[in-house]
């Protein structure tokens, strides 16, 4: 014998019996209230509320057990058979109409909005009619009549019934299905009060002749607790305290103060009753509206909550992304440190052949490009957190167009791009940070040498129209697809181009210009015919208020307009004490200064550094950040507890270049901060202020 089914039948079992039993016990307890004839079912009857939450909890198959129980009760009141059968008929019928109703617009017995309540309600009023209908009936054609007209006596049935569902009901399949309190001591105490003030006033409304005080019904002395009660705990308690009012009312009324002698028991019955339906409905609805709310702060205090989370995770993600491009771009740019060193070396050299000339020029192109691609990377990163702050000032447009068209010139001069620069001297000054604004033009004119097949053209323009300066770089180069021009400025974006060729790089260059342009206030658009057709950006800035005598935004760094190797050193010979952990990078950096006619050392450890330091006494100190046993700023400090260094040039030279490590660098005494690779004229412009 398979077990399984043996406790699922004996399960079922026990289900039935607690279902009858309790029926029949609702129906005896309605029958205690009986004020109408002897063939008038009672005026309240809570069975009607236990059968629909039996069918709903367990199911429609108990309606034999509803049935079975009607008949009894009826046997147990010397019902007439055919008037029994027809109570049990409409009893079932009406108890399988809610059920449905109930199930079909999806009841919660959690009671926890509006839509349960009010449906509860309809539910109540609507299928209770088939009941007192079939009981009338069944009545009129066995001759049985009451001491009430038939319409009056169909009125009392059905409130009856009404009441039963109204409060049994939901009272039974809140706290059957979710029978758990959300107990704390403050909602014990509270709750304890209201009830007891809810049932207290009960009481001496029903059980005892004073209802009144000063003139006014202590009726309305009800709506205190109720109130209190609907709006301060649930749907489930709400119900509960009507039900408890409901008892208290009824049995008061038929055993305790019969109130007006002038009227009926029935009557004061059918007042009650009603009393207790309107009661029901105004705070069914003030506590649906309460709960709503109370789920409705709930449920946003869980969005809040669930969007404060999820903005840490983000921001530790950023975070963790932003360290992430840090230390590749650290670790990038120290390889590339020492091989820029050794190629600008080199190029101070007499080459033996063009060949060797145009390979050591090529591989300085390609590191200068991938130290400014790094750059863009990390200012991605940095626009993205706001910690781009600009330095405004009037900047003359010709100098920097000078310093871009160098920056430019080898991708240009090896791609045998014509480039045509017209910036004329005598531009009004623009308001800008000089540094992000040459980052601007490079970055464009490095996108329309990239995209333009080799001998094409290349223009970069400017003027000033309506108080604005207009930059323009055009090209002939491969054109704008239409589906890719409206997001050409997008991050990342490498949408192709053109017919036969994707893009380059990582797609940041433009989204880049995009960001910078609009912190300074200005505006981008790029245009194009389409394929083939070449395309042309067009920059948007303002004006400085007045022109200065000359450019303070120039960079410390900033070239010379033509490159010139092979000059003579105009600087002074100096002592230059490089101190780096990469031994290569710090070889290759005294090397190049001893070349360029100075005299430099390398020392290999921080604490080396010091001791040699305070044996070389240089004129400068260059310092790498992430040294082992002791970082860079430690260093730094240390040298300026020595009078010896108050006045010495300390430079922080690293692969960090990020704002916050600027700033601890400033802190720690550094009188610049330079970022992995170095070119030789940003070294020839820093020896010429020392």
């Amino acid at each position: 014998m398979d077990l399984r089914v043996f406790r699922v039948s004996r399960r079922k079992l026990l289900v039935a019996v607690i279902v009858f039993a309790v029926y029949v016990l609702a129906a005896k307890a309605g029958s205690a209230f009986y004020a109408g004839g002897r063939a008038a079912p009672a005026i309240v009857f809570p069975a009607a509320g236990v059968s629909i939450a039996a069918l709903f909890l367990e199911g429609y198959g108990l309606w034999v057990i509803i049935t079975a129980a009607s008949l009894f009760n009826s046997f147990l009141n010397a019902t007439p058979v055919l008037t029994a059968l027809g109570i049990a008929s409409g009893s079932t019928l009406q108890a399988l109409l809610g059920t449905y109703l109930l199930r079909r617009f999806k009841f919660d017995p959690r009671l926890w909005r509006f839509r349960d309540m009010a449906l509860m309600v309809g539910v109540a009023v609507g299928a209770t009619i088939i009941s007192p209908t079939t009981a009338a009936l069944m009545s009129w054609l066995t001759g049985l009549r009451g001491a009430v007209s038939p319409v009056q006596q169909w009125i009392s049935w059905w409130l009856g019934g009404v009441l039963g569902v109204m409060l049994i009901t939901p009272f039974l399949i809140s706290w059957v299905t979710h029978p758990k309190l959300r107990l704390t001591r403050r909602s014990v105490l509270e709750g304890g009060i209201a009830f007891l003030a809810l049932a207290g006033m009960s009481w001496l409304i029903y059980w005892t002749p004073t209802n009144s005080w000063g003139g006014v019904p202590l009726i309305y002395a009800l709506l205190v607790p109720l109130f209190w009660i609907s709006l301060r705990f649930g749907n489930r308690e709400t119900i509960t305290g009507l039900l408890a009012m409901s008892v208290i009312s009824l049995t008061g009324t038929v055993f305790g103060w019969h109130g007006d002698p002038a009227a009926t028991l029935g009557t004061r019955l059918f007042q009650v009753q009603l009393l207790n339906i309107i009661l029901s409905c105004i705070f069914f609805i003030v506590s649906a509206i309460s709960e709503e709310r109370h789920m409705a702060e709930a449920t946003s205090k869980s969005y809040v909550n669930q969007l404060e989370e999820a903005f840490e995770k983000l921001k530790s993600a950023d975070q963790a992304k932003t360290e992430f491009i840090a230390i590749l771009a650290h670790e990038l740019r120290n390889p590339l440190a020492p091989a820029l060193s050794s190629l600008e070396f080199l190029e101070l050299q007499e080459f033996s052949t063009p060949e060797k000339e145009e390979a050591a020029m090529q591989a300085k192109r390609n590191i200068k490009n991938m130290s400014h691609l790094l750059d863009d990377l990390l200012d991605v990163s940095r626009i993205s957190q706001g910690k781009i702050k600009l330095q405004k000032v009037p900047v003359k447009l010709s100098a920097l167009a000078a310093r871009v068209v160098q920056n430019v010139q080898l991708l240009v001069d090896s791609r045998r791009h014509k480039l045509a620069v017209d910036v004329p001297d005598d531009l009004p000054e623009v308001l800008a940070d000089s540094l992000r604004l040459e980052q601007v033009l490079t970055n464009l004119l490095t996108n329309a040498a990239r995209y333009t097949e080799p001998d094409g053209k290349i223009w970069l323009t400017a003027w000033e129209e309506k108080g604005k300066m207009v930059i323009k770089v055009r090209d002939t180069g491969i054109g704008i697809t239409p589906e890719t021009l409206p997001d050409i400025f997008e991050m990342f974006n490498q949408a192709r181009r053109g017919a036969s060729r994707t893009s380059e790089g990582l797609g940041i260059g433009l989204g880049l210009v995009k960001k910078l342009v609009e912190l300074h206030g200005g505006t981008v658009v790029a245009y194009s015919e389409g394929v083939g057709k070449g395309s042309e950006f067009t920059v948007r800035l303002p004006l400085a208020a007045a022109p200065s005598a000359k450019n303070p935004g120039a960079p410390v760094s900033a070239a010379p307009e033509k490159k010139m190797a092979h000059r003579a050193v105009k600087a002074s010979k100096k002592r230059i004490l490089v101190v780096d952990d990469n031994e290569a990078a710090a070889n290759a950096l005294v090397k190049l200064f001893n070349r360029l006619g100075h005299e430099a050392r390398a020392a290999y450890r921080a604490q080396a550094g010091i001791d040699d330091a305070l044996d070389f006494r240089p004129h400068i100190i260059l310092l790498d950040i992430g040294m082992p046993e002791m970082d860079g700023y430690e260093v730094a400090r240390k040298l300026r507890g020595y009078p010896e260094f108050e006045k010495t040039i300390i430079v922080a030279v690293s692969g960090y270049g990020q704002e916050e490590d600027r700033q601890r660098s400033r802190e720690a005494g550094f009188d610049q901060h330079l970022v992995k690779p170095v070119d030789l004229d940003t070294w020839r412009g820093l020896l010429e202020k020392a």
